[in-house]
């Protein structure tokens, strides 16, 4: 488990596919494998935006 959701578990609840997140970071630093342009491209183009939006969502409601 991260440390974001060992530390807030409810506010890491929030954060949809958090966990592939955390898994794409893994590969992305620590280089398990042969990182292939197109993917990475695609992950960010496809899921970055809305991840941003999640996270600006929980990050207002914070300010609340």
């Amino acid at each position: 488990m991260n440390q974001f959701a060992k530390v807030s578990p409810d506010l890491a609840a929030k954060i949809p596919e958090l966990r592939s997140v955390v898994g794409f970071r893994n590969v992305v630093v620590h280089g398990y494998a042969t990182l292939d342009e197109e993917i990475v491209w695609k992950i960010i183009i496809g899921n970055l935006p809305r991840l941003v939006q999640n996270v600006r969502a929980i990050l207002d409601a914070l300010d609340d």
